[in-house]
């Protein structure tokens, strides 16, 4: 099922183009399809693999755990 958000009323979008902002579709992966765990596991088992990656995911994760 798809979700469409509410129209945006004209006024709302003239106010937001005024101010500099334009609208944008952003696609990402669909998380609920089949095999998309398998997927990611797969990929991620590649990166963690390559050494060279190590300083990037260690990077990521440091970012990720901000509350510290």
């Amino acid at each position: 099922m798809t979700q469409n958000p509410a129209p945006m009323h004209p006024a709302d979008r003239a106010q937001r183009a005024a101010s500099g902002l334009r609208p944008v579709v952003l696609w990402v992966p669909d998380t609920r399809q089949p095999g998309f765990c398998d997927e990611l596991r797969r990929q991620l088992a590649r990166v963690e693999a390559d050494a060279d990656d190590r300083e990037t995911l260690d990077f990521i994760e440091a970012a990720a755990d901000w509350r510290d």
